[in-house]
């Protein structure tokens, strides 16, 4: 009888001793993937502060340019622009006309542009 209980005992250790070798295997495997997705998510984090990094000097050099921009003076339409947009059955005098192209010579040399002809 006491051969059986003794059997039984060691049986009973042998047992416990796998399901306490599984969980261990178990646990240390939910731990690993539980650090891997740290990780994954720290990357993420890094990169997205990165991105918001860049985004943010991508807006002062749009900011900054848009106020170069504005400092331009506004482009003047042609001369054959203003002439259509205003149909009169007359002839146009020479000074009309010179003084519209006077114009628009002005504005292009402002922005260093070629004479519109």
């Amino acid at each position: 009888m006491w051969a059986q209980i003794k059997a039984l005992q060691a049986w009973i250790a042998v047992a416990l001793s796998i399901a306490l070798f599984a969980s261990g295997l178990f646990l240390g495997a939910k731990w690993s993937s539980a650090n891997g997705a740290n990780r994954a998510v720290t990357l993420m984090a890094d990169q997205l502060a990165e991105a918001k990094a860049e985004r943010v000097e991508d807006r002062k050099k749009i900011d900054r340019l848009q106020k170069t921009l504005d400092k331009l003076p506004k482009l003047e339409r042609k001369h054959a622009d203003v002439v259509r947009a205003n149909p009169a059955g007359c002839d146009r005098s020479a000074p009309v006309a010179d003084s519209l192209q006077d114009g628009i010579d002005k504005a292009n040399a402002s922005r260093a542009l070629p004479s519109d002809s």
